[in-house]
């Protein structure tokens, strides 16, 4: 993602997050989960629950996903974050979007991420570059994304729905998993 577009989202997101979930306590990434944002909740003294924004790294991909985990201690790094049903050690960790699965699953096989601007796929970008070469054009940094003046304003409707699926979705994940460990 493009700096300035991480800067707005993690600032509306931060501020969104905090505003809704008072028992969560923002936390310092380290590590793989640098460039992101990780809020921890203490549900108990034997249990985390963690939310994590990720940026994404790529910067033609205006994009971020948000990622679900509780354990008995810190965030589980080690942890692939597929399903929420593979819980290994007492640890869980996977994306948001694998609890709402029936709403996405039969457009896409991937697990959608949250969109500033239009989807835009590795392949699509290639196939854009590799046009303008093909015309004598260099390609350009920010081949086929909108600009950031356009995109600044869609930042607050992808954060807004991402918070509140994390509170539709999320904490009663949550409880159910603070409930089947009691």
């Amino acid at each position: 993602m493009r700096s300035e577009l991480a800067k707005a989202v993690k600032k509306d997101f931060s501020r969104r997050f905090l505003q809704q979930f008072h028992g969560f306590v923002p936390q310092e990434p380290t590590g793989a989960l640098r460039g992101g944002l990780l809020y921890e909740w203490q549900h108990s003294p034997d249990l985390s629950c963690f939310v994590y924004l990720q940026i994404s790294q790529k910067m033609y991909q205006d994009c971020f996903m948000v990622e679900i985990a509780c354990s008995k201690g810190e965030f589980p790094i080690h942890l692939v974050a597929f399903d929420p049903n593979e819980v290994r050690d007492g640890s869980v960790r996977f994306r948001l979007p694998e609890l709402y699965r029936d709403e996405w699953r039969q457009r896409s096989r991937r697990v959608p991420w949250w969109w500033i601007g239009p989807e835009i796929t590795p392949k699509e970008i290639t196939a854009r570059a590799m046009a303008r070469v093909d015309s004598g054009a260099l390609p350009e940094k920010d081949e086929g994304l909108i600009p950031i003046d356009q995109a600044l304003p869609l930042v607050e409707a992808q954060v807004q729905d991402a918070v509140d699926r994390i509170k539709r979705f999320g904490v009663p994940f949550f409880q159910r998993f603070a409930e089947a460990k009691m």
